[in-house]
């Protein structure tokens, strides 16, 4: 079965803050490299109800113009395979199941901030 998401990843210890952690793992994931970040939820959501100490920071990413893509420097343990969706058809995919938990919350978010929810 196959799992959408979006680019994701924890805070390593040489990250400043969440917004350097976002950049670096979109980087690295999607090889995008991102001239702003808007924060969608500046304390973080529990990724979990009985640990509230681990949180989910999500951010709307806007790139670089021109785009440039890179290479992605994924993990030998991930499996990534990247594309462009459009936001109607992601929505589809919301509503048949196939999106991840937090990339949902991430998508309302980020729509609630544009003003499209």
């Amino acid at each position: 079965r196959v799992i959408l998401n979006l680019p994701s990843g924890l805070i390593e210890p040489n990250d400043l803050s969440p917004e350097t952690a976002a950049r670096r793992e979109f980087r690295e994931e999607v090889g995008i490299t991102l001239k702003n970040l808007v924060p969608l939820n500046s304390k973080g959501i529990p990724t979990d109800a009985r640990s509230l100490t681990r949180k989910n920071f999500f951010f709307l990413g806007m790139p670089t113009n021109p785009l440039k893509i890179n290479k992605p420097r994924i993990q030998k343990t991930e499996f990534i395979a990247r594309f462009l969706v459009h936001i109607d058809h992601w929505l589809t995919f919301m509503e048949f199941g196939i999106v991840e938990n937090f990339s949902i919350a991430a998508t309302l978010l980020a729509l609630k901030k544009i003003n499209k929810l």
